[in-house]
């Protein structure tokens, strides 16, 4: 294959703005079930999440949390958008939050704030304030897939 030197310009903007493989990107199929294994896990086991969505001791089973923070240690891009994907989902799970029972997408959300966090001077969508309701965790959802593509998040 011949390239003449005046589409340089073009092939080389063509591979910058190529996603880089796993930065960003759709989750690997291994990490998004990992990710779905420890939702059901904790979705299945009775706790609560405390002020500002802390995973504290009232949790009850830890064993799902730990699993997602070794997951976030080896992909976090996959992780998070793994868990972001399922903010939408409305069945029952077995977490409350404030009170309330938790969608299994607030789960998710909840979880995604033990792991990683977005500072942003004043209101952002990404960062929920009260009630997790279907219509914030759709704007949140479009919000944190932006975060994810961008690099704009940090772990904890």
């Amino acid at each position: 294959m011949r390239i003449s030197v005046g589409a340089l310009p073009l092939l080389t903007a063509a591979l910058l703005a190529s996603p880089r493989p796993g930065v960003g990107q759709a989750t690997s199929p291994s990490v998004r079930s990992e990710v779905r294994v420890a939702i059901d896990q904790l979705a299945e086991s009775p706790g609560a999440f405390g002020q500002g969505f802390a995973a504290g001791p009232q949790l009850g089973n830890r064993a799902p949390m730990k699993a997602l923070d070794s997951l976030m240690a080896r992909s976090p891009d996959s992780t998070l958008t793994a868990l972001v994907g399922c903010f939408t989902e409305t069945g029952a799970t077995q977490l409350h939050y404030a009170g309330q029972r938790l969608s299994r997408g607030g789960a998710c959300y909840a979880v995604l704030r033990n792991l990683a966090y977005r500072e942003v001077d004043g209101a952002w969508a990404g960062n929920i304030g009260g009630t997790l309701t279907t219509k914030r965790l759709r704007a949140a959802q479009l919000a944190w897939r932006e975060a994810i593509k961008r690099h704009w998040y940090n772990v904890l």
